[in-house]
C-alpha cells in the first residue's frame, strides 16, 4: 500500500502541487493501478489468520482505524460510522468535481460542445432563475451513505429526490423548466425519454408471470457461470474495431449498413454521441462520421465555400465538435485510434468545404490532377494560383497564433465561441482550422506522443498541412516555423532511421508520397518557408536508393527531385548538387523515367549559374552565398557538360511515332540545352566543343521541323486540342514550347558565333507555324473536363505566347500577314491573368504590333505599357516566373524570387494590378476613364490619340477581309453597341474631334448591319458587366450571362426600379440623356445611337425612361440627311416601329401612348414629317386601328387621347388611319407609308396657303 517514499496515494499529490483526479487523468493507463484496491467486509472478523505485528499497523490517513491485511497489499478498512470518521475522511480527500456538481454549484464549461445542441442551451435564463436552484439544491439533505451498490436503491433515492425537488416547485416554475427542457433537446431525445420507461414496465409484467420450471431452455447455475466465462473470452479477444465487428456479427447478427446523407439513423446517433464519455460509444461515433464523410467526398459531392447557392448539409458545430474530439488523452487500449479517425473525419471535412482550387486529395486520381500533372507534365513549378481575397471573405487576423510547442494548449471553446467557430469554418475552413482551432501545435503534440500514429492518420495529417499550406502563404509560414512539427512528421516517413531514432513507417508507400505534395506544397508558397525545409537530410538517401522495379518508390523520386527543382528557382539547395551529378548519369543515358525530372532540375540550376556569371562582381550577392556555393555555380558547366552531349545527341529520336509520353522528356531536354546555351553565353565560355554541339543541335531541330510530326503536332494544337486529355494537351504544349524557346536561343547564340544555317532552321518552323495558324488561329475552347483547377488552361496560354514571341522576334519588314499576328496578339492579350503581366508588357513593347504607321508607336499600347509599370513589383515578379531577371537594378532572377504564386505578396494595396483585361478589352477602351489632366490641351490630345487608334484597330478587324481573324466575333452585336456609345460619354472636346467622328460613324455602320431582337439583351448584359465592374463587384473573366435571371426581369418589365440591374442600366441612360442635351444633339453620330432606344426590343421602362428624359429635344431628333431622302427616314422609322398590327402585334403599353400623346400635345414632337413626330403618329395610328380590329376595346382611350391633341395632329392621325384601312395593308410599312404620305401631303397644303397668304 505504501510506495518507496513511504507515501500514501493521498498525501503523495499534495506534495506534487496537483489534485488527485488530475493525477489520476494524466497517469497513463496501465503502468501503475490508479488507486489501492480497498474492500470493506461486512464482518467484522476475517477467517484468514494475520499476524499480530499486522494487527497493529494503523492506515496513515486514519490513526485511530484499524487496518487489517488481506492478501499482499490488499488490505480490509472496516466502514467508518462516527461522524468524526466521516469528517475526518472528508477532509484527507479533496471534493469531488462530480459531487460538488450534484451539489448544486455551477461548473466551467468542459470545451466538448454537440454537434446539435449549442452549449449553454440548458443554462438558466436570469439570475433569478439561478438563485433559486441554487437554494433548492442546498435544502436537499445529502443521501445517506450506502455500504453496498443496489441500483433499486438509488431508484429508489432519485425518485424521492425528484418529488423532493417537485414539491418545492410552485406549478409555474415548473411549466417554465418543462418548456426550457423542450425546447433544448432535440424531438429524438425527447421521444426516447418518453418512451424509456416502456421496457422497464413491459420487465415488470413479465416478472410477474410464474416461470414454467418444466421448460428445459431454463438454464442452472453452472451453465450461466459457463456462458459468463465465454462472453468474458470474447471479450478479452477484442483489440481492434474489425474484432468489435466479427464478434458482434457472430453473436448478434449482420450490422444493418450504415448511411450517409440519404438516411441519417446512424448519422444522427453518431453526432449525438461525439459527447459521450463513454469511450467506445465516442470511437463508434467518429468511425461513422469518418466513414460517411469519406463516401460522401467520393461520391463526388462538394460544398465549396465560395458556392454560395450550395447548402452545408451537415451540422454546423461538427468541425468544432471533432477538433475537441482530437484533444481526447490517448487511450491505453487502442492507442491513437480515436485520433486517426478524428483526423480522417477533419480531412474529408476539409475537402468538402474547401475551394476547389485548395483541394488536395491522394486519391486514385491524384496523379491525373491538373496541378501535379501542370508540374510533371508542362515542367513548371509556378502553378497558377487565384489571387489574394478572391475565394474567402477577409480574414478575422484578430485572433493571435503561437506555434511554440511548449505554448500546445488545448482548444477551449463554450456555447458562443463554439457556434463562431462553427461558422468560421464555414466562410473559410482552413483558416478556422488553423487559427481559431490551433490544429497545428495539437498535431505537433501527436506525433510526439510516445505511441506511433498509424499510416492512416499521417496521410489525412498530412492531406490537412498540404490544404492548410496552398490556402496562403502565411499558413505554410506557420507550419514551417514549428519547432517540431515538420521535423517529427519527417523523421517518421522519410528520414533514414538512426540508431537513437527508428520508425516503423520509413518509406511506406502510403504516406511517403503524400510526404513529398507537403513539402511542394509548401516549397511553392514562399522563398522562406523552403528555406526552412531541411532538404538535404533526405533527398539524396532518398535519391540514392535503386528503385528498379518499384513504381512507386520512383513515383516518390520523381516528386522529389521535383521539389529539389522548386528550391533551385528561389537559388537554394545549392549544396548536395555535386552529389546529385553521378546519380543523374545513368538516369539521363538510359532516358529513364527520372530522365525529365533531372534535366528540368538541371535547367533550373543553369538559370542560377546565368545570374551568377552576370552578378558575381557584385560583392554583395557574393556574400550572400557560402563558399561550397560559389564553388559548386563556378564548376556547373564543366559537370553538366557529358548530360549536355548527351541530350543533344538524342533530341528528336523518340518525336518520330508520335509519342505523347515521350514529349516530355524531349521537352525537357530542349530545356536544359537552351539554358546551357544561356548560361555559356553569359560566362563567355564557348570553344571548338561548344561550335560542334550547336552542328548537331541544328541538325536535330532541322529534323524535327521538317517531320510529319511537327506537323501533327500543331494542328493537334491549334484545331483539335479540345478533344483531348489534359495529359496530351501538356505534353503537345510544353514540347512546342520548349521547341520554340531552343529556337529562340539558338537564334541569339549563333548570331554571336556567326552560324548562318541557323536561319534556315528557324525559317522552316516559321513558315510551318504560320501555314497552320491560317485563318483558324484562335482555339475555340478550354478542356471542360478538370480544367478550373489550373488557372484557365495556362499551359495553353504559355505555348501561345512563346508561339507568336517567336513570330514577332522575325524583323517588321520580313514579318508574313502582319493583320493575322496582330489579331492573335489581341486574343491572347484578353485570356491573360494575374501573374502574365510580363506577357503582357512583351506584347506590348513589340515593335509595329499595333500601328500600322513605322514612325509611330501604339497610343494604346504606351496606355497599357504605363499601366503595367506602375505595379513594379508584380511586373518585376512576372519577369521572374517566366525565369527571366526581372526589372530591377540588381536583376537577380532567381535569386530574388520570393514565391513562386501568381501574385506578388504586396498588402492590401490593389495598386497596379491591371490583369485581367477581359476579353473584349480592346472594346472596352471605348469606355476607360478620364485621369485628373484632361483639362490640358496635352490631355484631350493623348485621350483623342488613343481612343483613335482604337478605333482604327476595330476597324481593320470588323473588315471584310479580315473578319474570319477577328477576335471578338464572340462579343455579340449588342455589346459592341453598349462600348461604342461609351464614347459618346466623353466631353465634347474629345468627340468633336473630326478622326473620330468619322471613325465613330464607319463602326456604327458595320455594328448595325445584321440586326436583331436578341441584341437587347447582350446591351444589357455588357452594361451590368461594366458597372460592376466599376465597382469592383466581380473580377473581369466573370461576364453577366444574357439569361441571368435580373437581365430577364429587367427585358420583361418585371424588374423592380430599386433593383441594382435597373439602376445601372437607368444611371447609364442618365448619362447618356445628359451628353445628348448638353452637347450631343447636333452630331449624326449620338443622334443615330440615341435613337437606338425607341427600338420596341427595348423593354417599355427603358423606352419610356429614353422619351421622358428627351422630350424637350425630340424634335431634335432627326439627321439632316434623312429629311430629304424619304428612303433613309423610312428606313429608320422600321427599326422603332412594330411590325403588325394589333390583334396579330403586340399591343404598345398605355404610359407609352399617354407620354406620346403628351409631347404631341405640347407641340415638342416637331413638325409635320420630323423623325419624333411620325414615330409618335405612327404609335397612335396603330393603336387605334388595334382598337377598331378588336372590336373597339379601349375605344374611350384612345378618344381620350384624339380630344386632347391639337386638330391638326388629330386629323393626321384619323387620316393615315383610314388610308391604312382602305389599303388593307396593316403590316409596319403599310403605316409607314401612310403617315408619310398624309404628313407630305399637309406640309403641302399648308405651303401653298403660305404663299397664298403671302400673294
Amino acid at each position: 500500500m505504501l510506495d518507496d517514499d513511504n507515501l500514501t496515494p493521498h498525501t503523495s499529490y499534495r506534495s506534487s502541487g496537483r489534485s488527485y483526479l488530475q493525477e489520476r487523468l494524466d497517469m497513463p493507463m496501465g503502468e501503475r493501478p490508479s488507486a489501492t484496491v480497498i474492500r470493506r467486509s461486512k464482518r467484522e472478523k476475517s477467517n484468514l489468520k494475520i499476524s499480530e505485528d499486522d494487527k497493529s499497523e494503523k492506515h496513515p490517513s486514519s490513526p485511530e482505524t484499524e487496518t487489517k491485511r488481506i492478501v499482499g497489499e490488499i488490505v480490509e478498512r472496516p466502514l467508518r460510522k462516527s461522524e468524526d470518521d466521516l469528517k475526518q475522511h472528508r477532509t484527507t480527500r479533496p471534493k469531488s468535481r462530480f459531487s460538488q456538481h450534484r451539489k448544486g454549484k455551477l461548473c466551467q464549461p468542459s470545451g466538448f460542445p454537440s454537434t446539435q445542441v449549442p452549449l449553454g442551451a440548458l443554462s438558466r435564463k436570469n439570475a433569478k432563475l439561478l438563485s433559486t436552484s441554487s437554494e433548492r439544491n442546498q435544502s436537499i439533505p445529502l443521501a445517506k451513505e450506502i455500504t453496498s451498490h443496489d441500483p433499486e436503491n438509488d431508484r429508489v433515492s432519485s425518485i424521492s429526490d425528484a418529488g423532493r425537488m417537485l414539491s418545492q416547485m410552485s406549478i409555474q416554475e415548473i411549466t417554465e423548466q418543462k418548456q426550457e427542457l423542450e425546447e433544448a433537446l432535440s424531438p429524438e431525445t425527447l421521444e426516447f425519454l418518453r418512451n424509456r420507461g416502456q421496457g422497464r414496465k413491459e420487465a415488470s409484467k413479465q416478472s410477474m408471470i410464474k416461470p414454467n420450471y418444466t421448460d428445459v431452455s431454463v438454464k442452472r447455475p453452472t451453465d450461466d457461470r459457463e456462458e459468463k466465462e465465454r462472453l468474458a473470452n470474447i471479450v478479452s479477444s477484442i483489440r481492434t474495431i474489425e474484432d468489435l465487428d466479427e464478434a458482434y456479427e457472430k453473436e448478434i447478427g449482420p450490422r444493418k449498413s450504415e448511411t450517409g446523407l440519404e438516411g441519417k439513423n446512424d448519422w444522427d446517433k453518431a453526432c449525438s454521441l461525439l459527447r459521450s464519455t463513454a469511450p467506445r460509444q465516442t470511437l463508434w461515433a467518429v468511425r461513422v462520421i469518418c466513414v460517411d464523410l469519406e463516401r460522401d467526398w467520393n461520391k463526388g459531392r462538394h460544398f465549396p465555400s465560395n458556392a454560395e447557392s450550395l447548402d452545408w448539409p451537415y451540422p454546423i458545430l461538427l468541425p468544432v465538435s471533432l477538433r475537441c474530439l482530437l484533444d481526447s488523452p490517448v487511450a491505453h487500449t487502442n492507442g491513437l485510434l480515436l485520433h486517426v479517425y478524428t483526423l480522417r473525419a477533419l480531412y474529408a471535412l476539409l475537402k468538402l468545404r474547401a475551394p476547389t482550387e485548395h483541394v488536395i486529395d491522394f486519391g486514385k486520381e491524384a496523379l491525373e490532377s491538373p496541378q501535379l500533372l501542370y508540374q510533371d507534365v508542362f515542367l513548371d513549378d509556378a502553378l497558377p494560383t487565384p489571387p489574394y481575397g478572391s475565394l474567402y471573405p477577409p480574414a478575422d487576423t484578430t485572433t493571435v497564433m503561437s506555434n511554440d510547442a511548449g505554448d500546445a494548449i488545448a482548444y477551449t471553446t463554450s456555447s458562443v465561441s463554439a457556434q463562431k467557430d462553427g461558422e468560421a469554418f464555414l466562410n473559410d475552413p482552413l483558416w478556422a482550422l488553423m487559427s481559431k482551432m490551433r490544429i497545428i501545435p495539437r498535431l505537433a503534440q501527436l506525433l510526439e506522443s510516445r505511441h506511433e500514429l498509424p499510416v492512416e492518420g499521417l496521410v489525412a495529417m498530412s492531406g490537412i498541412l498540404s490544404m492548410l499550406s496552398v490556402r496562403s502563404a502565411g499558413s505554410a509560414s506557420a507550419i514551417a516555423r514549428h519547432s517540431t512539427l515538420l521535423p517529427s512528421l519527417l523523421h517518421q516517413t522519410v528520414m533514414p532511421p538512426t540508431n537513437e531514432r527508428t520508425t516503423s513507417h520509413f518509406l511506406e508507400p502510403t504516406i511517403t508520397f503524400p510526404i513529398m505534395l507537403l513539402l511542394n506544397n509548401m516549397a511553392r508558397q514562399s522563398k522562406y518557408v523552403a528555406s526552412q525545409i531541411p532538404y538535404i537530410d533526405f533527398l539524396l538517401p532518398l535519391l540514392g536508393i535503386d528503385a528498379t522495379g518499384s513504381k512507386h518508390l520512383l513515383q516518390v523520386q520523381k516528386w522529389a527531385l521535383i521539389f529539389w527543382r522548386k528550391l533551385l528557382r528561389y537559388g537554394l539547395g545549392l549544396s548536395g548538387l555535386s552529389s546529385l551529378v553521378p546519380l543523374s548519369i545513368q538516369h539521363i543515358s538510359t532516358e529513364s523515367k527520372l530522365a525529365t525530372a533531372y534535366c528540368t532540375l538541371f535547367a533550373a540550376w543553369l538559370d542560377c549559374v546565368k545570374v551568377f556569371e552576370k552578378a558575381k562582381t557584385i560583392e554583395t550577392f557574393k556574400s550572400s552565398l557560402q563558399e561550397n556555393e560559389l564553388k559548386i555555380l563556378s564548376s556547373t558547366l564543366t559537370w553538366l557538360w557529358p548530360s549536355i552531349r548527351q541530350c543533344v545527341n538524342s533530341l528528336g529520336k523518340k518525336c518520330v511515332h508520335f509519342d505523347y509520353t515521350a514529349l516530355s522528356l524531349e521537352a525537357s531536354k530542349m530545356r536544359l540545352v537552351s539554358s546551357f546555351l544561356a548560361a555559356s553565353t553569359a560566362s563567355n565560355t564557348m570553344n571548338e566543343d561548344f561550335d560542334n554541339l550547336f552542328v548537331v543541335l541544328a541538325e536535330r531541330m532541322f529534323g524535327i521541323a521538317k517531320s510529319m510530326d511537327f506537323d501533327r503536332l500543331l494542328e493537334h494544337f491549334l484545331y483539335k486540342c479540345t478533344k483531348q486529355e489534359i495529359f496530351e494537351d501538356m505534353s503537345t504544349c510544353v514540347f512546342l514550347n520548349e521547341l520554340l524557346t531552343l529556337g529562340s536561343v539558338v537564334r541569339s547564340w549563333g548570331a554571336k558565333r556567326g552560324q548562318s544555317e541557323i536561319n534556315m532552321i528557324l525559317s522552316t518552323l516559321r513558315s510551318k507555324i504560320l501555314n497552320n495558324l491560317g485563318v483558324h488561329h484562335a482555339r475555340s475552347g478550354a478542356i471542360q473536363s478538370k480544367l478550373a483547377l489550373c488557372g484557365n488552361n495556362a499551359w495553353s496560354k504559355q505555348c501561345r505566347f512563346t508561339l507568336l514571341k517567336f513570330l514577332l522576334e522575325e524583323p517588321r519588314e520580313q514579318r508574313q500577314n502582319p493583320l493575322l499576328l496582330r489579331s492573335y496578339a489581341i486574343n491572347l492579350i484578353g485570356q491573360l491573368r494575374l501573374g502574365d503581366e510580363a506577357k503582357a508588357a512583351i506584347l506590348f513593347g513589340s515593335e509595329g504590333l499595333f500601328t500600322e504607321d513605322d514612325t509611330l508607336s501604339s497610343p494604346v499600347a504606351n496606355m497599357f505599357m504605363r499601366e503595367l509599370c506602375k505595379g513594379r513589383m508584380q511586373l518585376d515578379h512576372s519577369y521572374k516566373l517566366q525565369r527571366g531577371f526581372g526589372i530591377t537594378i540588381d536583376e537577380l532572377g532567381p535569386f530574388g524570387l520570393i514565391s513562386l504564386l501568381s501574385e506578388v505578396e504586396k498588402g492590401p494595396s490593389k495598386d497596379g494590378e491591371l490583369l485581367p483585361l477581359g476579353t473584349y478589352w480592346l472594346w472596352q477602351v471605348l469606355s476607360g476613364t478620364l485621369d485628373e489632366n484632361i483639362a490640358s490641351v496635352s490631355g484631350v490630345n493623348a485621350v483623342c490619340e488613343v481612343l483613335s487608334c482604337a478605333l482604327q484597330l476595330l476597324i481593320d478587324l470588323e473588315d471584310d477581309h479580315s473578319k474570319n481573324l477577328n477576335p471578338f466575333d464572340s462579343l455579340c452585336m449588342g455589346g459592341k453597341i453598349y462600348f461604342l456609345m461609351n464614347i459618346f460619354l466623353f466631353p465634347e472636346s474629345v468627340f468633336c474631334e473630326k478622326d473620330i467622328l468619322s471613325k465613330v460613324s464607319i463602326l456604327w455602320e458595320k455594328c448595325m448591319v445584321g440586326l436583331d431582337a436578341s441584341f437587347v439583351a447582350d446591351f444589357f448584359s455588357a452594361c451590368l458587366d461594366h458597372s460592376q465592374l466599376k465597382t469592383n463587384k466581380i473580377r473581369r473573366e466573370n461576364r453577366v450571362d444574357p439569361k441571368d435571371e435580373m437581365l430577364l426581369a429587367v427585358m420583361t418589365g418585371t424588374a423592380d426600379n430599386s433593383s441594382k440591374t435597373f439602376r445601372a442600366i437607368q444611371d447609364f441612360l442618365s448619362d447618356l440623356c445628359t451628353s445628348y442635351q448638353e452637347f450631343g444633339a447636333q452630331y449624326e453620330e449620338f443622334t443615330i445611337g440615341i435613337r437606338l432606344f425607341l427600338m420596341p426590343q427595348f423593354p417599355y421602362k427603358i423606352r419610356y425612361e429614353v422619351m421622358q428624359r428627351l422630350r424637350e429635344v425630340s424634335h431634335l431628333l432627326i439627321v439632316e440627311r434623312e429629311f430629304f431622302d424619304k428612303g433613309l427616314m423610312k428606313n429608320a422609322l422600321e427599326k422603332v416601329i412594330r411590325e403588325n398590327v394589333p390583334p396579330e402585334g403586340e399591343r404598345e403599353k398605355q404610359e407609352i401612348l399617354d407620354l406620346l400623346t403628351d409631347i404631341l400635345r405640347g407641340k415638342q414632337g416637331g413638325k409635320s414629317g420630323d423623325f419624333f413626330f411620325l414615330f409618335a403618329v405612327i404609335t397612335l395610328s396603330r393603336e387605334l386601328l388595334g382598337v377598331i380590329n378588336s372590336g373597339f376595346n379601349g375605344l374611350k382611350n384612345s378618344e381620350r387621347r384624339l380630344l386632347v391633341l391639337p386638330d391638326s395632329t388629330a386629323q393626321i392621325i384619323l387620316d393615315a388611319t383610314s388610308r391604312v384601312m382602305r389599303s388593307k395593308n396593316f403590316r409596319r410599312s403599310g403605316l409607314i407609308d401612310a403617315a408619310m404620305h398624309v404628313c407630305s401631303e399637309r406640309s403641302s397644303i399648308s405651303s401653298l396657303a403660305s404663299e397664298m397668304l403671302l400673294e
